[in-house]
């Protein structure tokens, strides 16, 4: 396996160096070769970072590109940095949604975020005390696995967590160690709310750990551009409901201003 001493990203004139990749590629080489694209508000300060893991269509799906690039926008319109974790990108999948043999799975999206954390903390521009993280469905059990995976007692590098109608049905348990956020659409015929209904009623310490549902909502209701689209094959809906994406949006933002 070749290995990278730094990656290098380019974007919108923000050069950024992510060095400690290499190190933590090295401890655990399974997980392959992170990739992570970091955009820096303009001016001087140390920014406070949003993480954001998409669902198994990753961010250049052309239905879904649009959706994450406004995201971003926002997100440093209010200050925040952003790194985009493509955990697609960086094993070489397309898209996993169609194929269940790509080995990407909830575990090792969460490797990926362990990477991101540690390289984040030596950028001296960002605020490693306030590394909030966002996921969508697959990316969303990534960031519940993350979660799931801390020790006894150990401490988590992200302080706020916010998931879309995530992958609860993977996930053996939750730790409720920071607070965290659940946007779940009664509708979901993708990843029904049972699974996560489930998970938190395994949660023994739920005081950190809060559920927004939403009502004739659907999967990637907050993805505002999207038709209603049925996979035939599995009966499976996804449809934007954008009056509820706007009520997610602000309550994200709500969530994330809280000490």
């Amino acid at each position: 396996m070749k290995i990278i001493s730094a990656m290098r990203v380019q974007m919108c004139g923000v050069l950024s160096l992510l060095s400690s990749v290499t190190q933590d590629l090295r401890a655990q080489p399974e997980v392959g070769q992170p990739r992570f694209e970091l955009r820096v508000p303009a001016g001087t300060g140390r920014f406070p970072v949003v993480a954001l893991v998409p669902g198994c269509s990753g961010f250049r799906n052309d239905r879904f590109r649009s959706r994450f690039d406004w995201y971003v926008e926002k997100l440093i319109e209010r200050g925040f940095a952003t790194v985009r974790i493509d955990y697609l990108g960086s094993r070489g999948v397309r898209e996993p949604c169609a194929d269940a043999n790509t080995g990407i799975w909830e575990p090792r999206i969460s490797a990926d975020l362990e990477h991101a954390a540690k390289a984040l903390a030596t950028d001296a521009r960002l605020d490693a005390t306030r590394l909030f993280v966002v996921g969508w469905s697959l990316g969303g059990g990534g960031v519940l696995a993350y979660l799931s995976r801390l020790p006894h007692g150990g401490a988590a590098a992200f302080c706020r967590a916010v998931v879309y109608y995530p992958t609860c049905r993977s996930v053996r348990h939750l730790n409720g160690r920071i607070p965290t956020l659940l946007f779940l659409p009664e509708l979901d015929n993708i990843q029904p709310v049972s699974f996560c209904d489930s998970l938190m009623s395994a949660l023994d310490d739920k005081k950190l750990v809060s559920v927004r549902r939403f009502e004739s909502s659907h999967h990637a209701f907050d993805l505002v551009e999207l038709p209603v689209m049925t996979v035939a094959a599995a009966q499976a809906t996804v449809a934007a409901n954008p009056a509820a994406a706007k009520i997610a949006w602000d309550e994200l933002l709500a969530f994330f201003d809280k000490p």
